[in-house]
């Protein structure tokens, strides 16, 4: 592993290095790592522009394939949590608004990933969503602490107000860390989600286990939500368990 930025100490680092071996695969690639070793984007150096992840895969299936006819593209997206600018970079050609809390991951992203997108809001996201005078056709959740998706963005005062900042047939999509149907913050997440939207849905990478740590995506829409199972890179319906609602 070679390192090529280290910022901040303990809890608060965030590391960049180049490695040959990512989740498996043999290659060339540079990743973006925060303090609890959890991938927070990489990218293939033989092929820069190649979308290494399955969720921000799915999560494009999922905006393009819901976008409204008015629009055709969803052109209006609201994204918390930057990484290196995956999501961001694919749709700069719409218009697209991202929040991100740290200004050292912005830098990183410029500096070691190439990333040359639209200014990014620097601060938290549900007050950056908040202040927003205009109406999003998707709202993108990608954000995390060491704990996992942050409680004030999962809450049902959270949910009120972002599905009040989406267009008509707007659509909040959360990328989650969990152990599936199993897990009790994301089964909560869901439920409260439930509360908010007349529509929802939860799909989520197979592992080996059953508890095995993967990648999920809950969606609250306010109209029935579409997808083609083929496009999704890996990722299946699924029912998470009933759980607690989650107010602020």
């Amino acid at each position: 592993m070679n390192i090529l930025a280290s910022h901040g100490a303990a809890d608060e680092r965030v590391l960049v290095y180049e490695t040959n071996t990512l989740f498996d695969e043999k290659g060339s690639f540079r990743v973006l790592q925060f303090a609890d070793d959890a991938v927070q984007g990489a990218i293939d150096l033989q092929q820069p522009d190649r979308i290494l992840f399955e969720y921000p895969r799915a999560l494009i299936h999922l905006i393009e394939h819901n976008s409204t006819k008015e629009n055709n593209g969803g052109d209006d997206i609201f994204i918390i949590g930057h990484g290196i600018g995956t999501l961001s970079s694919y749709f700069a050609d719409s218009n697209c608004v991202t929040a991100e809390i740290s200004e050292t991951v912005v830098q990183l992203s410029q500096q070691h990933f190439g990333w040359k997108g639209s200014p990014i809001l620097i601060g938290d996201g549900r007050l950056l969503l908040e202040q927003e005078q205009r109406l999003f056709d998707c709202i993108v959740l990608d954000a995390f602490t060491s704990k996992g998706n942050p409680q004030h963005l999962s809450t049902v005062q959270f949910f009120d107000m972002a599905r009040a900042k989406l267009k008509r047939q707007g659509t909040l999509l959360i990328n989650v860390t969990n152990k599936g149907k199993l897990d009790v913050r994301s089964n909560a997440i869901y439920n409260t989600l439930q509360v908010v939207f007349p529509h929802t849905y939860a799909f989520t990478l197979q592992a080996a286990e059953e508890r095995d740590i993967r990648n999920s995506i809950l969606i609250g829409s306010n109209h029935p939500i579409r997808y083609r199972l083929r496009s999704m890179a890996g990722f299946a319906p699924y029912h998470p368990e009933s759980g607690y609602v989650m107010y602020d």
